[in-house]
């Protein structure tokens, strides 16, 4: 395995940041790109502040789809040249290898937690600039895409959750799409519904795309040593033998919605 957590720096150089102590992660995400990312210490104290926010309490946290997302960024190579827009960043997984691909990257998120994670993790990442954003406001989100004046790309992870949500997604990514022809990927690990809406609606709103049977969500494996760092999978016990173990770690398939060629040109 190529990934690995830093472990001798995750307690000694914990911060606060707005009351939070938050503990970093530095990842080997590849063989030639390692990233660093925070978490916060006290899920239950990030909680706190998400509900007294009126926020989604899990956005502070690496869910699988961002896994799949990176895993899909780091096969394209290089990103030199390309702007990155990622909606709903969380803690910045997919954000920050795209930065440590060459990309100049935009990392947005409405939740105030997942914010300070992001803007502590930008410190150790100059072409990364944080912002908050609703993405039901699809201007907003046009504005930002258009912002480099370069080929976007625009990544979306587990954000099909309602179908509200997703709705609120699609007319942003259509938008986008008839204005400045962004690419887009987006990540969802398996809610039927959200992803119904968010294809009707990306059709339906968009006046220059016309849906074939190929405008699927493809499933795509999680890598699995990623998957245990950010213990979305139970260890086993060590009486399971080694090929069960192993086993045990892979965590379900992810769907992923590609709009657009990748790579970009």
């Amino acid at each position: 395995s190529t990934s690995m957590i830093g472990s001798s720096s995750f307690i000694l150089h914990a911060m606060v940041v707005h009351s939070l102590e938050l503990k970093p992660l530095d990842i080997h995400v590849s063989e030639n790109v390692r990233v660093k990312l925070y978490e916060v210490v006290d899920q239950d104290e990030a909680l706190d502040v998400a509900l007294q926010n009126d926020c989604d309490p899990f956005g502070a946290l690496v869910w699988p789809s961002a896994i799949a997302a990176t895993t899909t960024l780091i096969e394209q190579g290089s990103l030199t040249g390309i702007h990155v827009l990622d909606l709903g960043s969380g803690p910045g997984l997919t954000a920050f290898t795209a930065a440590q691909l060459g990309a100049v990257v935009t990392a947005t998120d409405i939740s105030p937690v997942a914010l300070q994670l992001l803007r502590t993790g930008a410190t150790h990442c100059p072409n990364v600039t944080v912002q908050k954003l609703d993405i039901s406001d699809s201007d907003a989100v046009l504005a930002i895409a258009q912002r480099h004046k370069l080929p976007c790309l625009i990544v979306a992870t587990d954000l099909l959750y309602e179908c509200t949500t997703a709705r609120k997604l699609a007319r942003a990514i259509a938008l986008c799409y008839d204005r400045c022809n962004v690419t887009a990927i987006v990540c969802d690990p398996g809610r039927p519904d959200g992803r119904n809406a968010f294809l009707n609606t990306l059709f339906q709103e968009s006046a220059s795309l016309r849906r074939d049977t190929h405008q699927i969500f493809e499933n795509v494996a999680v890598r699995s040593d990623l998957a245990q760092i950010f213990r979305l999978s139970t260890p086993p016990t060590t009486a399971l033998s080694d090929a069960t173990r192993e086993k045990s770690f892979i965590p379900p398939p992810v769907g992923i919605f590609r709009l657009g060629t990748l790579p970009l040109q």
